[in-house]
């Protein structure tokens, strides 16, 4: 619980199983009221994770309450090009 009414940055790193994190956005999505962008439709805690995709959120509270939380990104894959496309690089022969 927040015990300040000031507005305070956390971050959060949740490192799991697929799994493990489709029932934390199922639980987001309809015990806490997350809202996720249009582009990922409803239901959107149903889709599989890729191994480490990334989702960020923003969670507002006023009191120790939260009024506003929502997705800023889900299922974030693009970090992996860089690695794949430097790890191609280095299996060509040369």
């Amino acid at each position: 619980m927040v015990q300040s009414t000031e507005t305070e940055a956390v971050r959060v790193l949740v490192v799991t199983h697929g799994g493990w994190i489709r029932e934390m956005l199922s639980l987001f999505e309809n015990k806490l009221s997350c809202k996720f962008p249009l582009e990922y439709g409803t239901k959107c805690h149903q889709r599989l994770t890729p191994n480490t995709g990334i989702a960020r959120f923003v969670v507002s509270f006023l009191n120790g309450i939260i009024i506003d939380f929502h997705c800023l990104e889900l299922h974030k894959k693009d970090h992996l090009e860089s690695e794949t496309n430097e790890a191609r690089s280095d299996n060509e022969p040369r």
